[in-house]
């Protein structure tokens, strides 16, 4: 069920990402422009205790980020342990997620997004 924290995240991906579309299967939304970097923000089928997950394509947003895809990896892992959430990730793909609990950890996924651009010249 949508929440509060999931539309903070999918308003503040946005910002950066784009106009999302609902997902096919009701449970989130998906950022789907390649140059701009592709995500899918969850609400349903996520870990117990998160109120939204992030998943990020890793191909199209190391490019974006203009980080390798080992990279951005680590980053994004880095990021998940920053905010202590568990994920439940889709073992049909392998896109790098992010438990979120709170509006902080909103915070810590835009901030995230919103340096790395600001270096991207």
């Amino acid at each position: 069920m949508e929440n509060e924290v999931f539309r903070l995240l999918s308003d503040a991906l946005s910002m950066h990402l784009g106009t999302p579309s609902p997902h096919e299967s009701q449970t989130g939304v998906r950022f789907k422009a390649p140059h701009k970097g592709k995500a899918t923000v969850y609400h349903e089928k996520i870990a117990i205790g998160n109120h939204a997950e992030v998943a990020f394509e890793p191909v199209s947003m190391a490019r974006r980020l203009q980080m390798t895809e080992g990279e951005l990896r680590a980053f994004l892992s880095e990021l998940r342990i920053s905010t202590g959430r568990p994920v439940l990730p889709n073992p049909q793909f392998d896109w790098p997620r992010v438990g979120v609990e709170s509006a902080a950890h909103v915070a810590l996924v835009a901030d995230f997004l919103r340096q790395r651009l600001q270096t991207i010249p």
